[in-house]
């Protein structure tokens, strides 16, 4: 049961005060509290509001069902910050590749990188070594009229996200391409 970024529960009213729900789990802190209301709300264990003064008092069993499954939501929820904090920085790493790279450059790329995948957090970094390679073996840079050693120079200086959304850009552009897509090289840094 997925929650607003403010992990309110979905009903408006509250069933106990937040000075009563200290008590239902002491030692808790407040958004394992409101966790613990907002599931045993959709368990319908909590549809009526409680008469103030009325205290709830949970089983063992109960209250350490309710922990682990609060345990659970606030890790989804990190997991998703964690993912939604990744996407901004590789969208503003994109932003400043395209202020780096002309469109040429980004053609010679996506050219380099054709058939490579970054499985490893660590593969992102050998896309200078590719780049370089198909320059000096296959003459990249004079099919696509760059300077080779510039491009080489300044894809040996990106920093990791820089690196890492070059490519997610390159691995999402080439498969565009294999669904039978004919995307445009210089929007590839756009997505």
């Amino acid at each position: 049961m997925a929650y607003p970024k403010s992990m309110t529960p979905p009903t408006p009213h509250r069933v106990v005060s937040t000075a009563k729900r200290r008590l239902w789990m002491p030692g808790a802190n407040p958004l394992t509290r409101e966790l613990t209301a907002a599931i045993l709300r959709s368990y319908g264990l909590l549809e009526a509001p409680v008469p103030a003064g009325v205290l709830i008092h949970l089983a063992r069993p109960i209250r350490e069902a309710v922990r682990r499954r609060a345990a659970t939501l606030r890790r989804e929820w990190k997991r998703e910050q964690d993912l939604a904090r990744y996407r901004e920085a590789l969208r503003l790493a994109r932003i400043e590749l395209r202020d780096r790279l002309t469109q040429a450059d980004v053609s010679a790329i996506l050219d380099a990188l054709q058939g490579c995948w970054f499985a490893e957090p660590w593969g992102v970094v050998t896309r200078a070594s590719q780049v370089e390679d198909a320059i000096r073996l296959q003459g990249r840079d004079r099919k696509w009229h760059i300077n080779g050693p510039g491009l080489i120079r300044l894809l040996a200086q990106l920093s990791y996200i820089e690196s890492c959304a070059l490519a997610d850009a390159a691995e999402r552009w080439w498969a565009r391409v294999g669904a039978g897509e004919a995307p445009d090289p210089a929007k590839a840094l756009n997505d």
